[in-house]
């Protein structure tokens, strides 16, 4: 997936996990995008991002920043300088162009980035989305 606009409809649809790449350093990292709730105070919705610290690739999530819904990053109190942050910090400005740079790869891990489900057909795999999903967020 190369779309800003496409990534960008799946790091906020409300369960998203993926892995970006760089290929000039080689280094990756997997987050996990939650949505917040919507009652908890926040003059604008928030999302949640953790990082994969672990082996397990389900459990082994670490909580390190909010997001809001124009994509300003919020680190956790000591988090301000880890180079996750630093990476997703990055990442997140280039989605204000049209496609992503070629030294940065994106990985959705094949499940909707709002429900969960396993992606099966070529238009849900290419943009992260199902397509119920997708029609309730009017994309």
């Amino acid at each position: 997936m190369r779309d800003t606009s496409a990534i960008r409809d799946f790091l906020f649809a409300g369960r998203a996990v993926f892995t970006i790449e760089s290929a000039k350093t080689r280094a990756w990292y997997t987050y996990r995008v939650r949505a917040g709730k919507k009652d908890r105070g926040y003059a604008s919705p928030r999302w949640f991002v953790d990082v994969l610290t672990g082996p397990s690739n389900t459990d082994n999530f670490t909580y390190m920043a909010s997001l809001d819904e124009r994509g300003n990053l919020y680190p956790a109190r000591g988090k301000e300088k880890a180079p996750s942050i630093l990476a997703l910090g990055w990442f997140l400005r280039q989605l204000d162009g049209k496609s992503l740079p070629p030294s940065v790869t994106f990985h959705h891990e094949g499940r909707c980035g709002r429900c969960g489900r396993t992606l099966t057909t070529p238009d849900s795999t290419a943009s992260g989305l199902g397509p119920e999903c997708r029609a309730k967020m009017g994309r």
